[in-house]
This record gives structure tokens, C-alpha cells and sequence, in this order.
């Protein structure tokens, strides 16, 4: 229902028309499209919010879901959101907040995924974000974020290609899903200085960490069993990396260039380093490798 007198959309799980209750299963598409009075968005009810329903909502301030339904494609895109908190128990759609402004809290406790580029180029004020959902975060879900100051993930899914890509405020990622980070989830994230990673990441894909040039150290955990090509290539202000028990093989250019990198310390299984995986290591003097290095690639 829409309170014009406080400008506040509560929904619940009934409503009462002409005295008769009934059941709310969906907010349709367009429903709220483009009514910049709406100040607050409390949804609550067993259905869906599809498409649209409240895209160019300039005004709203505060979005607080927890239906049991998914938020549609688009469904709050463009709007003036300052915080966002979605327990919702399907989907998030893609594109469902892209372009909102103004956000300074997002959290996010679903049990699906959310959907590729669903805060692409989004914009806040020292944004802090946590996501504990039991699904994957999409592809480019937070590209081009501006005014991100930290982000905190312990999903149960993967991290798609370019999730956060290009945020360049991002300051604190702590990651502890279940899964993969998948290709330049991280890549010029600029501002980056802390990326901690928990004992359940399995895999790191190429280029994940990219040209995060205020980088200052990494430690890869024992269950991480793969850590791609160009991982941490051009982390300029590296200065020290620790890799697991999990990793037998340091793939090509996987540290490439990281100028100011001192110390490395090798997990005991590390069997192959591959071509130029330090090229461009310019500060590291040395480093200690296993009995069980037997491979170790042109100009590594």
C-alpha cells in the first residue's frame, strides 16, 4: 500500500480492497515506475517483484525486501537509494539496481543469485557492502561502482567474470565464499590495499587482481587449488605473498611486475612455476623453493 501522507510503500502479504482481503502474489511490472515521491520500499509478501516496478524512483531512500519471490530485471534501477537491505529468498535480477546514486549500505542475506550487472554503475558515499547469500554474485554485478569503501562476501557460490571491476574506491575486500573468483573480478580496483581471502575459496581465475596497484600483500590459503595467469599482474605496491599447501603450479605472469615485491613464501607442493610468474620482481632477491620444484619456466 502507498501512503502518500509519509510517501512510504509498505506491502505486505494481504491487502484489503472494498473489504475484502487479498493476497498479494506480485508488485507487476511499472507498478511504481518513475513516482519520485516515494521516499521508503518495505516489501513483505510471498511473491514476486517484476520488472521495472519501481525503476526511476529518484526520491526513494531506503529499500528493505524480504519476499519470498525474486526481484526482477531492472526493478530498481536508476533510482536515489541511499540503503538497501534484501533477504529475499529468490533472485535478484540483472540490471535490478544499475545506475542508482547515493548509497551508503547495502546487505544483502538472499538465498539465490544475483544477477549479472545488478549494481553496475552504481555511486555512493563510502559505500559499505556485505553479501551472505547462498548463490553466485553475477558477472559485472558491481562494475564501475564509485564510492565503494569496503566490501565483505562469505556467499556459497562463485564470484562472476568483472564483479567488481574498474571500483576504483574500493579500499577492504574480505572474500570467504564457497567457490571461484572468477576472471578480473577485481582488476582495477585501484584504491585496493587489503584482499583477504578465507579457507574456502577453491579457485582464482586470471587477471582477478589485476592492476589493484595499493595492493600490499596477499595470503592464499591452503584450499585454494588454483590461482590463474596474470592474477596479481601490475599490483605495483606488493610488497609480500604467501601461497598455500593447495597450489602445485604458479602460472605464467601470475606476479608479473609487481615492483616492490620483497618476500614470497611458497607452499611446500608447488611442483611448477611457469614462465615470467615473477618477471619484473624487481626487489625480490630470492626465493625458497620445495624439493618437489621440478619445473621452472623461461625467464620465471
Amino acid at each position: 500500500a502507498y501512503n502518500s501522507t509519509n510517501n512510504t510503500v509498505n506491502i505486505g502479504e494481504t491487502v484489503v480492497y472494498k473489504n475484502i482481503t487479498l493476497t498479494i502474489t506480485e508488485i507487476m511490472p511499472y507498478a511504481f515506475y518513475d513516482n519520485d515521491d516515494i521516499k521508503e520500499v518495505y516489501v513483505k509478501h510471498n511473491g514476486n517483484i517484476q520488472d521495472w516496478a519501481f525503476s526511476y524512483c529518484d526520491g526513494i531512500q531506503t529499500v528493505d525486501v524480504s519476499n519470498q519471490g525474486y526481484i526482477g530485471y531492472y526493478a530498481f534501477c536508476c533510482c536515489g537509494i541511499q540503503n538497501i537491505k534484501a533477504s529475499n529468498q529468490g533472485y535478484i535480477g540483472g540490471c535490478a539496481f544499475m545506475s542508482s546514486v547515493g548509497m551508503q549500505s547495502i546487505e544483502i542475506s538472499n538465498l539465490g543469485d544475483i544477477g549479472y550487472s545488478a549494481f553496475d554503475g552504481c555511486s555512493g558515499d563510502q559505500t559499505i557492502i556485505k553479501i551472505s547469500n547462498q548463490g553466485n554474485i553475477g558477472d559485472c554485478a558491481f562494475e564501475g561502482y564509485t564510492g565503494m569503501k569496503s566490501v565483505h562476501i562469505s556467499n556459497q557460490g562463485n564470484i562472476g567474470v568483472q564483479a567488481f571491476n574498474n571500483c576504483k574506491d574500493l579500499q577492504t575486500a574480505t572474500i570467504e565464499n564457497t567457490g571461484r573468483i572468477s576472471n578480473s573480478a577485481f582488476y582495477l580496483c585501484s584504491a585496493l590495499e587489503t584482499a583477504t581471502l578465507g579457507n574456502n575459496v577453491t579457485e582464482i581465475y586470471d587477471e582477478v587482481f589485476g592492476y589493484c596497484t595499493s595492493l600490499q600483500s596477499i595470503v592464499i590459503p591452503n584450499s585454494v587449488t588454483f590461482l590463474g595467469s596474470w592474477c596479481f599482474g601490475e599490483c605495483t605496491a606488493m610488497k609480500s605473498a604467501s601461497i598455500g599447501t593447495g597450489l602445485t603450479t604458479l602460472e605464467i605472469l601470475t606476479f608479473y611486475n609487481c615492483k616492490e615485491l620483497k618476500t614470497v613464501k611458497l607452499g611446500e607442493n608447488i611442483t611448477s612455476i611457469k614462465s615470467q610468474a615473477f618477471d619484473g620482481c624487481k626487489k625480490l632477491a630470492e626465493i625458497n623453493l620445495s624439493e618437489v620444484t621440478k619445473s621452472i619456466g623461461d625467464y620465471a
